[in-house]
């Protein structure tokens, strides 16, 4: 979710370009954000599920403009999309919700790297108190 986030953050959003253009990148940050969703909330950790609450809470105060460029919440916290609406969306609602300084994007950004140090240590702690190391020679 933090790479998806940061693409898109990243990415360079010319008034001449189209929905279709940013579809795979916001597609991919649809599917990270989901995918971060689903594997956090059923985490026994409370750091992650907080995480987790503070991206959906993130997610409802963005639903209109989310909503404009055809990206919908469900009742589950999770994004779901609508290819047809996400491929035709304004560039000028694209970049409020995903520009360089869009907050959406900055804050989604925040809360996806807490997430992933986080993920990390668990996985860290779980390894090492089990005597496993862990190699990281390439």
């Amino acid at each position: 979710l933090k790479r998806a986030a940061k693409k898109l953050m990243d990415y360079d959003i010319d008034d001449d370009d189209t929905g279709e253009d940013h579809y795979e990148a916001i597609q991919a940050f649809v599917d990270t954000y989901n995918n971060a969703m689903e594997s956090s909330g059923s985490s026994k950790d409370y750091s992650l599920q907080r995480y987790a609450k503070q991206l959906k809470n993130l997610a409802k105060e963005y639903a209109e403009e989310l909503k404009d460029i055809g990206v919908t919440i469900k009742s589950d916290g999770t994004l779901e999309k609508n290819d047809n609406l996400l491929k035709k969306a304004d560039v000028a609602d694209i970049k409020k919700l995903f520009g360089e300084d869009a907050t959406f994007a900055t804050k989604s950004f925040n809360y996806a790297k807490r997430m992933n140090a986080k993920a990390a240590d668990l996985i860290y702690t779980e390894l090492t108190q089990k005597g496993q190391t862990i190699n990281l020679t390439l």
